[in-house]
């Protein structure tokens, strides 16, 4: 995972952004990888496609879906049952969720500053006390 402070260096790139606001896995992005510009997969397609097993690409998609970066249909097999398959987000989607995450991190970081002073006297003082 990366760090924002790693963000600040003047050879960051946009695959660092990307995987810092997301917080992804090497692996996440082994799937990613996999998926870009290629369609819809099912679970099997893409652990054959990875070579990994199906319970470790099941988590990582996992992932990516709550993360707003895959999408997950379910579709009704004429034999019976189902499958669920999995294709990308566009990269304007994901761009505009980053910028989303980021808005939301800079209002965090303004209020954090906001405080810092008053908070941060607050806990020196409770330290010093409890000496």
């Amino acid at each position: 995972m990366l760090y924002l402070s790693e963000l600040n260096r003047k050879d960051a790139t946009c695959i660092d952004l990307f995987r810092c606001v997301f917080g992804l896995k090497e692996f996440d992005e082994a799937i990613i990888h996999a998926m870009a510009g290629k369609g819809v997969f099912t679970l099997d397609t893409l652990a054959e496609a990875t070579g990994r097993d199906r319970s470790t690409v099941h988590r990582s998609l996992g992932r990516l879906v709550s993360l707003g970066l895959c999408y997950r249909n379910s579709v009704t097999l004429r034999e019976g049952g189902y499958v669920y398959q999995y294709s990308l987000m566009d990269v304007e989607s994901i761009g505009a969720t980053i910028r989303g995450k980021v808005d939301e991190l800079k209002s965090s970081l303004d209020r954090l500053i906001e405080n810092f002073e008053p908070e941060m006297e607050r806990k020196l003082l409770m330290s010093a006390g409890a000496k």
